[in-house]
């Protein structure tokens, strides 16, 4: 029979939590009540995987562009476009008149955009895929390259040190990995940036908090390689989570949905549905505030595994009368 202080703990522990989660996101919201606002808008350019030639490529950026600039008319301060929603690859040399030309007036506001970026090194040719914060008149002042890539989609395992692999899988990537966790800059505050799925990476999220400090996170994501599936959905829900853990608004754009803003607790303020050409706009805070995630990060988990695991091999004491109920 189980004694009192396991039932005790059995119940006491879910009521402790939920009593704590109560209080807490009553404190967080009134700090996010007195917080600084900004407007947000989200382009959705859903833009098809199989696209194909110059002026097809040509007509995607123009319905994002008009998605933005009707942003921008609706009073977005901050626009921010999905993954690889430039189309074109852009020579890190020229990043501002590439951007500026195609652009024109419609950068009259800061705008994040997703992007492939190639660098040109001693007769090799470095690809990254970056975001960049590009202000008024196209001058860019902020870039973050992912560094979380996906393997045999962005790169591949070992290709690099055994170019012949590329042979047997010849769709995986070329993608440089980035090497800084640099925030993007946005007048005096900081917007880290993640890419794809490293939003739903507990660890490298909490890394990039720990060294860019932001006051906002948001999210380019491309999730139409996987079609009308469940999975940006999955995606969505997964990433919710770094919300909360890190007590900051998650702004999410993305090529085919779900584009979304999640408040510090982890609420969807707003969202899109999927696989539609789509704006959004939301009022977000910036937020600037340390969690026990980020001093902990997965300790906790660590320990209760290594505890279980510990357990697992650990003989248990029989009482007298299992032992004479054992006996023949």
């Amino acid at each position: 029979r189980p004694s009192a202080l396991n039932l005790t703990l059995a119940l006491g522990t879910p009521l402790l939590f939920l009593v704590y989660g109560a209080l807490r996101m009553r404190s967080i919201d009134a700090e996010a009540s007195h917080s600084p606002a900004l407007r947000v808008g989200m382009v959705q350019g859903n833009v098809p995987m199989d696209l194909h030639g110059a002026e097809a490529y040509a007509d995607a950026l123009r319905k994002q562009i008009r998605l933005s600039e009707e942003l921008v008319r609706d009073g977005a301060q901050l626009v921010v476009w999905s993954e690889s929603a430039f189309l074109y690859s852009v020579p890190i040399d020229d990043l501002q008149r590439s951007l500026a030309r195609p652009l024109g007036d419609l950068l009259r506001v800061p705008h994040v955009l997703g992007i492939i970026v190639e660098q040109r090194r001693s007769g090799s040719l470095r690809t990254f895929n970056s975001a960049l914060m590009v202000r008024e008149g196209g001058e860019v002042t902020g870039r973050y390259d992912k560094r979380y890539l996906l393997p045999f989609g962005e790169y591949l395992p070992f290709g690099e040190t055994f170019p012949k692999l590329y042979a047997l899988s010849p769709e995986s990537g070329r993608i440089t990995p980035g090497e800084s966790w640099n925030p993007l800059p946005f007048e005096d505050r900081r917007i880290t940036a993640l890419i794809c799925y490293e939003d739903i990476v507990p660890s490298v999220v909490n890394e990039a908090v720990d060294r860019g400090h932001p006051h906002l996170l948001v999210n380019l994501t491309n999730d139409a390689w996987f079609g009308d599936t469940w999975e940006p959905w999955v995606h969505h829900a997964l990433a919710r989570f770094r919300a909360v853990e890190h007590h900051r608004y998650l702004v999410r754009a993305t090529n085919s949905g779900v584009s979304s803003v999640i408040d510090p607790v982890g609420r969807v303020i707003a969202r899109t549905k999927t696989f539609e050409l789509a704006s959004l706009a939301a009022e977000v805070r910036w937020m600037h505030v340390s969690t026990l995630y980020e001093w902990l990060g997965d300790v906790p988990w660590q320990l209760c595994a290594v505890g279980a695991a510990g357990m697992a091999f650990r003989r248990r004491r029989r009482n007298d009368n299992e032992v004479a109920n054992a006996a023949p």
